[in-house]
């Protein structure tokens, strides 16, 4: 029961890739999956702020404001890379979720 609910994307995190990345819900369950699954300190420690993110009452214009000032770019793509590098997520996904984040970010390092 515990690693059900575990996998369940969380809305806030759901709405953001959705309306901020363009990214398809298969790659983001995909992507959760990974998260879920993962051992990594890193991607633990991600997975409690989206997870704790996912608690919070919102409304879909601030998604994008809790989104942008709790997780980084970077934050993101190194936990693609961790995930990849533990067979819990395919280069491929990886990739697009990469790509999309690249997409929504500055010179600077920071979202645009």
């Amino acid at each position: 029961m515990f690693l059900l609910r575990q996998l369940r994307v969380p809305v806030v995190f759901e709405t953001f890739c959705l309306t901020h990345f363009a990214l398809n819900r298969h790659d983001i369950r995909e992507w959760w999956r990974a998260v879920s699954l993962s051992q990594c300190p890193r991607v633990i420690a991600l997975r409690g702020t989206l997870q704790y993110r996912g608690t919070l009452p919102y409304h879909r214009v601030n998604v994008e404001t809790l989104m942008r000032l709790s997780i980084t770019p970077q934050e993101l793509i190194k936990t693609a890379e961790i995930l990849v590098q533990e067979c819990q997520l395919t280069r491929q996904c990886a990739t697009r979720f990469q790509d999309a984040i690249l997409q929504r970010t500055g010179p600077s390092g920071a979202w645009t």
